[in-house]
């Protein structure tokens, strides 16, 4: 339910806060069918990039004078590269994408539930879920990198006007982050 009204909304932080609440979701169906420790790997993986994910998303909204319409955000990766470098990297491994943290665990989720006697309900239902959250992460991409504002020059000179930059000293934790999850993943 929460990814499906994820996929109509404008509001970065819902957008966020929504496919947490969907990924809470799939560890709940997880426990479930008996694997509480692969839901509690899940809950590791999902806790290490939904980190990067707020921290990117909050500078992202501070520098754009506390606008949080992903619609007012299209190229935004001129302005802040390595922010939004960061935040979608970060939303890949939300959806999924091969050789980030979220595809080990979330990957592992789909081949056990396959593998169990389960309801074909139950299956039809975690497989559209995840077809949801790819969805709305791809729509998050679009929104950001692609997505060109229509009154982009009326609106030029008030972003410009309002764009604060995030200070150096922000950008390396952000970094770390996503390094420091990447190096869990490959103790694993």
């Amino acid at each position: 339910m929460a990814g499906f009204g994820d996929n109509f909304e404008f509001d970065l932080r819902r957008i966020i806060a929504l496919s947490t609440l969907s990924q809470l979701g799939l560890m709940i169906i997880t426990i479930s069918i008996g694997l509480s420790s692969l839901a509690f790997f899940h809950l590791l993986t999902h806790a290490l990039f939904k980190v990067l994910l707020f921290m990117c998303a909050g500078g992202v909204i501070h520098s754009m004078g506390d606008s949080q319409d992903i619609r007012f955000m299209g190229g935004l990766s001129v302005y802040m590269p390595f922010t939004s470098a960061s935040l979608m990297v970060s939303n890949f491994a939300l959806c999924g994408i091969p050789f980030l943290a979220g595809f080990y665990s979330r990957d592992f989720i789909l081949e056990m539930f396959s593998i169990r006697y389960v309801n074909v309900f139950g299956f039809f239902l975690l497989f559209v879920s995840t077809g949801l959250t790819v969805f709305y992460s791809f729509r998050l991409f679009y929104f950001i990198y692609i997505y060109i504002y229509i009154y982009i020059s009326r609106q030029i000179s008030r972003f410009t006007a309002t764009f604060v930059a995030i200070p150096p000293s922000v950008t390396p934790p952000n970094f770390l982050r996503h390094e420091v999850s990447l190096l869990i993943l490959s103790t694993r």
